[in-house]
């Protein structure tokens, strides 16, 4: 950058089965390292020997600020990114900044497929599958949310649609809720369209929605950042 140095800024994201974390100069990501721990149970530690990777190359001093993915998503996913990003905040006396992981996949869509879309397109859907035939979800219009962040059923998120919609604008939809999403039959008065199943949140699609905040210094406060569960754990119902 001219004029003044690039905030270096470590992005961290395990609000699904796909961990991921990068280093970036403000939107020009650096490195950026993703593991699924699907198909690699064995290496769930992955991202804390990934993190220790990257510190041991970067003084904590040069980061501007730690952001992560605060959910909806996995509970014990969730908990596991929160604590590494709580803990080198405080270790390292580094800010950190917390991502909705719905408005991430949301914008990200729109972002993604700028290029092949009007500005005026009509509506994007995020998805995320919560199980038990639910849904996390939001609705977004030209880099907006225009719903509630919602725990549903995929026919009720339908029924949000029509209303907010119309029969005449089309819906993109995607996030790792698609699947669950289309096993419900869609209404005929919907124009949707469902992104590719391979779409998937990572670390550096959360820094764009992150920036404006460290820019402004608006930062959390580690000692009170709860996972945003939407939903609620086993342990509490």
């Amino acid at each position: 950058m001219i004029g003044r140095l690039a905030l270096k800024i470590l992005g961290i994201e395990t609000s699904s089965s796909i961990f991921s974390l990068c280093l970036s100069e403000e939107l020009n990501i650096i490195y950026e390292v993703r593991q699924n721990r699907e198909l690699f149970p064995a290496q769930h530690g992955s991202i804390f020997t990934e993190t220790e990777r990257v510190m041991k190359n970067l003084n904590g001093e040069n980061l501007a600020a730690i952001v992560v993915s605060i959910g909806p998503g996995m509970f014990t996913s969730l908990r596991v990114g929160l604590s590494l990003a709580k803990g080198l905040s405080l270790a390292l006396n580094v800010p950190l900044v917390a991502v909705n992981t719905l408005d991430a996949i949301g914008l990200s869509i729109a972002d993604l497929y700028k290029p092949f879309l009007s500005q005026n397109f009509g509506f994007i859907g995020a998805v995320i599958n919560a199980y038990q035939n639910e849904l996390y979800a939001a609705i977004y219009k030209n880099n907006e949310r225009v719903s509630e962040y919602l725990l549903t059923t995929p026919g009720n998120l339908f029924n949000i649609l029509e209303r907010l919609t119309g029969k005449s604008t089309p819906v993109f939809i995607g996030g790792p809720g698609v699947e669950a999403l289309k096993k419900e039959k869609t209404p005929q008065t919907l124009q949707i369209s469902y992104l590719d199943k391979t779409f998937f949140l990572t670390s550096s699609m959360l820094i764009p929605l992150a920036l404006p905040s460290i820019r402004q210094k608006k930062f959390c406060n580690p000692d009170l950042l709860e996972p945003f569960y939407l939903k609620k754990t086993a342990a509490e119902k």
